[in-house]
């Protein structure tokens, strides 16, 4: 079995992190998640890696594609389907 290419970091208390969430499983895509709601250091090299200083963190083939607003976009323009397609 293949690794899921997409890869969501999120914290619980995020209501953007379950609409990213929901948003992959209304679409039938495969994730990955990683909890990092207490991970203080993984956060902090997230956010190093990234730029990005909010949860969600999503990945796709390992590249931050953004956050939750930057997943909506791609589904709705289709190019999320496209990259996984």
């Amino acid at each position: 079995m293949t690794s899921p290419r997409v890869v969501l970091y999120t914290a619980v208390y995020c209501r953007w992190c379950w609409r990213a969430r929901a948003l992959l499983d209304d679409a039938g895509i495969a994730y990955r998640v990683h909890d990092v709601t207490v991970d203080l250091a993984e956060r902090r090299r997230l956010g190093r890696e990234t730029g990005r200083r909010t949860v969600p963190f999503v990945f796709i083939d390992g590249a931050s594609i953004g956050g939750h607003d930057e997943l909506v976009a791609l589904a709705r323009s289709g190019e999320l389907a496209r990259r996984l397609g």
